[in-house]
C-alpha cells in the first residue's frame, strides 16, 4: 500500500499479483479477430479473476451479457468496482464455484477459459470442473476450440 501526503510518498511494500490473464493485445485480437461477431451472444468468463476478459468483451463486442464467474470475493469486489466505474451495464460477476452454475453454463454461447483450473485447483477438483462444462455444454450449439 502507498500512503500519500502531499505528494511525498510515506511507505510502499511490494506487492505481487498473478492473474494468469491475456494481454491487452491478446484480448483484443481475441475478440476482433478470432471469434466471429458475437452481437446479442452471451459471453462467460470462468475463473473472471481481475476481469480483463470481461472488460475487453464490453469494449469489443456488442455481447448481451457478459459475465464473468469467480471464486475469489475481492476478485468479485473489484470486477464489480471496475465495471461500475467504467459503466460496463452488461457485465455481470458472480461469486461461486463454476459447478453450481450449470444454468449459466448451458445459455451462454461462449465460454472462455484461460489457465483456469490448473493453478488453483487439486487434479481432482479440475476433472470434475472438466465434467460439469461438457455435461453442461453437450448441445447442437457447442463447440470446443
Amino acid at each position: 500500500a502507498v500512503v500519500s501526503t502531499q505528494s511525498t510518498v510515506k511507505s510502499t511494500q511490494k506487492l505481487d499479483l498473478v492473474s494468469h490473464s491475456f494481454s491487452a493485445w491478446e484480448l483484443k485480437w481475441l475478440f476482433t479477430k478470432m471469434l466471429p461477431p458475437l452481437d446479442n451472444k452471451v459471453i462467460l468468463d470462468v475463473g473472471s479473476r481481475l476481469g480483463c476478459v470481461l472488460y475487453a468483451a464490453a469494449e469489443y463486442t456488442n455481447a448481451s451479457k457478459i459475465i464473468g464467474i469467480e471464486l475469489n470475493q475481492d476478485f468479485c469486489n473489484l470486477q464489480h468496482s471496475i465495471a461500475e466505474q467504467y459503466n460496463y451495464s452488461k457485465v455481470d460477476v458472480i461469486q461461486s464455484d463454476v459447478r453450481s452454475q450449470g444454468q449459466i453454463l448451458h445459455s451462454s454461447d461462449v465460454i472462455i477459459l484461460n489457465n483456469v483450473f490448473e493453478h488453483f485447483m487439486s487434479h481432482e477438483d479440475q476433472i470434475k470442473c472438466w465434467d460439469t462444462i461438457f455435461w453442461e455444454c453437450k448441445t447442437e450449439k457447442a463447440r470446443f476450440w
